[in-house]
């Protein structure tokens, strides 16, 4: 299931040339400060997916500041239940 980006997001990427992460000499934004964004909830923490279900994350959980996935051990409710 994919979850549909944020207006936020969007209009970030979109000031941003469609370029985010710093993995990249060509980037503008650094990965660690987009994952501060994300963490801090400034792209939201309820989406609409792409098949209607409502997706709402209850904790980040822990910021994974090592290569891997950005945060482990999220809570997340895809129409009302816990994954």
């Amino acid at each position: 299931m994919k979850v549909r980006e944020e207006f936020a997001y969007e209009r970030l990427r979109g000031a941003l040339g469609g370029h985010l992460l710093c993995e990249a000499a060509h980037c503008r934004i650094p990965e660690l400060e987009l994952q501060a964004r994300i963490f801090g909830g400034e792209f939201g923490v309820s989406w609409l997916g792409e098949d209607g279900e409502n997706v709402e994350v209850l904790h980040f959980g822990i910021w994974n500041r090592e290569p891997g996935p950005d945060f482990c051990g999220a809570q997340v409710l895809i129409d009302g239940e816990k994954i």
